[in-house]
Order: C-alpha cells, then sequence, then structure tokens
C-alpha cells in the first residue's frame, strides 16, 4: 500500500479500491481483509474512516516520510 500512496501521491484510498487490488488475493475477501486492517489500525499506521457508506484508509502520513517502516 506504502507504494500506491506514494505513486499517487495520497494519504487515503478508498476501502474498495484496495480490496479489488489487494495481493496475495485471499486479503480481499471483506473479514480477512478487516483484520489486516484492524492490525494496521492497532499500530498506528492507518484510520479506518467512514463517510456514510463511503469507508476510507488514510495512512499515517509519518509513514510516507520514512518512518515507521
Amino acid at each position: 500500500m506504502l507504494d500506491y500512496f506514494r505513486r499517487e501521491k495520497t494519504t487515503r484510498v478508498p476501502r474498495r479500491a484496495v480490496q479489488q487490488s489487494v495481493i496475495p488475493s485471499h486479503l480481499r475477501t471483506g473479514a480477512t481483509l478487516d483484520r489486516a486492517l484492524n492490525k494496521l489500525v492497532e499500530t498506528d499506521r492507518v484510520r479506518l474512516i467512514r463517510d456514510g457508506k463511503r469507508k476510507e484508509i488514510h495512512i499515517n502520513p509519518a509513514l510516507l516520510k520514512g518512518g515507521g517502516q
């Protein structure tokens, strides 16, 4: 995901986009992706933001600057 954020010069991505493109593909199932994202939340690497039905993943900006890798 870090490559995506750096390449696109953004700090957020729709959860659906991650679910459609994540590799390995077994992470694409909702429950498995949720478990992986929860681990990233617990380690302060991402925040999950819900705006109505839209769900976004916001990366910790410090990770894009090289910290926390």
